[in-house]
């Protein structure tokens, strides 16, 4: 195959891209991995808890801002989500 002269820097610097990337990726990957059971358990048990708060205080106090509340139980579970596509982001191929 004949490489054109402008197009061997150009892989070259894709390849060194390529293998930084790498680089980064397997010992933040790696952490990530070994926080994962925590942070699922937390945020899991934050969002369970703030739901069944949510709705106690909704039947304890009416006037209680209860979709606040339940948006933001939610949320933690919505952060739950976003780690794992952060840890899909860094999982190496």
């Amino acid at each position: 195959m004949i490489s054109e002269p402008h197009s061997r820097p150009l892989q070259l610097g894709v390849t060194s891209l390529r293998l930084a990337w790498r680089v980064v990726c397997i010992p933040v990957y790696t952490v990530l991995v070994i926080l994962e059971p925590f942070v699922r358990f937390f945020l899991s048990t934050l969002t369970v808890l703030g739901v069944l708060t949510a709705i106690g205080v909704n039947l304890a106090l009416p006037d209680a801002p209860f979709w606040t509340l339940m948006a933001t139980a939610l949320s933690f579970g919505a952060l739950l989500a976003v780690y794992y596509l952060i840890m899909r982001l860094f999982r190496p191929r």
